[in-house]
């Protein structure tokens, strides 16, 4: 039996489909900008953010925890900013949306750090899950729990339209 990293076959077969999403992509964003130009700059700096984290450019990109919080960082700017772009939004809840959208989306990122422990300790990988214990790690989860609860019980209170 092949496994699919392993088999080129797959690797072949899967190669055009891959240009063919990219292109899909770059069209998309391309019919986007066309339509609504002043998404420009949040693109570039979803790009940016993308790059620096894929890549690992920056020297504390390197340190496990910057990588960890780097992916949540980027996915709540292109899943909250993007969206409510040319939507006015008082400031207040733009930033109790965006951090319990950063909050969730870290605590989801330090659960696949623990997952993939074994396979990072073993590839020498710095990550958080490689860095601190378990117990360390436990506590970080539940100040990050405890700390969406309280932004989720101010977006409650403080907004009139809530988004949720």
């Amino acid at each position: 039996m092949t496994h699919y990293f392993g088999d080129l076959k797959n690797v072949i077969y899967t190669f055009p489909l891959k240009v063919f999403l990219i292109i899909l992509s770059a069209l998309l964003v391309l019919g986007i900008l066309i339509l609504k130009p002043f998404l420009l700059s949040y693109f570039l700096l979803a790009s940016l953010l993308t790059i620096i984290y894929f890549f690992s450019l920056l020297p504390f990109a390197y340190n496990g925890i910057m990588k960890t919080i780097l992916l949540p960082l980027v996915w709540t700017f292109v899943t909250v900013m993007i969206p409510l772009s040319n939507r006015e939004l008082p400031l207040l809840q733009l930033f109790l949306l965006m951090g319990l959208r950063f909050i969730f989306l870290l605590m989801i990122s330090v659960i696949f750090d623990i997952r993939d422990r074994q396979q990072d300790g073993l590839k020498k990988r710095k990550t958080m899950a490689t860095m601190f214990s378990n117990r360390i790690i436990i506590s970080m989860m539940l100040v990050l729990l405890i700390g969406y609860g309280i932004l989720l019980i101010l977006g409650i209170h403080s907004m009139a339209n809530p988004l949720f």
